[in-house]
C-alpha cells in the first residue's frame, strides 16, 4: 500500500529555506493572517505550532504578492 502523506515543514525550516529569520517569519506570517483570515494553509497549528505542508507553499506565496500589490 503506497502512502502519498506529505511531511510537514517546520517554520524555523522554513525559515532558513527562505532566508529569514524565524521570529520575522512568525511576525510575517501573523500579518498573513490579518489580510487572510480564513486561509486554511496559515491556519493550520498541531500543539500550538504552525503546520506548513509542502503543497501550501505556492498558495502563501499567492497571498503574500497579494498583499504586496495592495500597498
Amino acid at each position: 500500500m503506497e502512502e502519498n502523506l506529505e511531511n510537514p515543514i517546520r517554520i524555523k525550516d522554513l525559515a532558513v529555506k527562505w532566508g529569514m529569520h524565524k521570529k520575522t517569519l512568525n511576525k510575517h506570517f501573523d500579518q498573513l493572517r490579518i489580510n487572510f483570515p480564513d486561509e486554511p494553509c496559515l491556519n493550520r497549528y498541531i500543539n500550538n505550532k504552525l503546520i506548513i505542508y509542502p503543497s501550501d507553499l505556492g498558495r502563501i506565496k499567492e497571498c503574500q504578492i497579494l498583499v504586496k500589490s495592495d500597498n
